[in-house]
């Protein structure tokens, strides 16, 4: 109260040069909260490398880390996204076309026994893949479907959540969906991989041209993501330093 009481008497006695020397530091802390902001926001994508995103960064990240579905050793080759602490591949018999999964690192069972940032960083990876497969296989909607128990239709006992793109008719009843997956789940424990259609599993090859497409796409979209943060983070800083030089 006594500073402020003291700045009141004075500021009418201030030339504009000194005032605005006087309040030169406030610019200047300004300018750094702002810049550790930006810092703050480039981190906040769900990726574990901070370097620039390229589908070579991408792969080199996923070809230099071991990947485990509860008892599967999963290949990097159908692995096409990875940030902190989950996993995106591709699936062995998507129900639908872009099928793929978001699987969390650390082999839980279900979702409660996730911790908090595991659980936080699923749902962002999975949003970040809603993204990238909805410019990719442009659906007109999303079923977002986690099966969190064997009496819920789980198969593979790990936390994993599906992301399966929708069209108007893909199925003749909409809740079909689910009961299709609860029926190629069990058979891919049971190793008959092969659905009332008759429809036989993918070949890895197929899988991982896939799943180079979905990392190009990955990278494409993660690059746009920062240049876009880095241009309003730059407007802000500009708009924040702006206002201060008018004191």
């Amino acid at each position: 109260m006594r500073f402020a009481a003291v700045l009141t008497r004075s500021a009418g006695s201030f030339s504009k040069p000194a005032f605005s020397r006087f309040f030169r530091p406030f610019r200047v802390h300004s300018a750094r909260i702002q810049s550790q902001y930006q810092r703050m926001s480039s981190s906040s994508v769900p990726i574990s490398s901070s370097s620039s995103p390229t589908l070579a960064t991408i792969t080199k990240e996923i070809e230099s880390t071991a990947f485990q579905f509860a008892h599967i050793k999963m290949p990097a080759s159908q692995v096409f996204f990875t940030s902190k602490l989950s996993f995106a591949s591709v699936n062995l018999k998507p129900v639908v076309p872009g099928h793929v999964l978001i699987i969390s690192k650390r082999l839980v069972e279900r979702v409660c026994d996730l911790e908090n940032e595991e659980l936080s960083d699923l749902w962002a990876t999975g949003k970040l893949v809603g993204e990238m497969l909805q410019k990719q296989v442009k659906p007109d909607a999303f079923s977002w479907i986690i099966q969190d128990g064997p009496a819920a239709g789980q198969t593979v006992r790990h936390v994993h959540l599906h992301i399966l793109p929708r069209v108007y008719g893909d199925f003749p009843e909409n809740d079909e969906i689910y009961h299709r997956m609860e029926t190629e789940g069990r058979q891919q424990m049971q190793g008959t991989h092969v659905d009332e259609e008759n429809r036989p599993p993918r070949s890895a090859e197929e899988m991982a041209r896939e799943a180079v497409q979905f990392r190009q796409a990955m990278a494409e979209l993660l690059d746009a993501k920062k240049q876009i943060e880095s241009t309003q983070s730059q407007e802000n800083l500009d708009l924040r330093v702006g206002k201060d030089s008018k004191l």
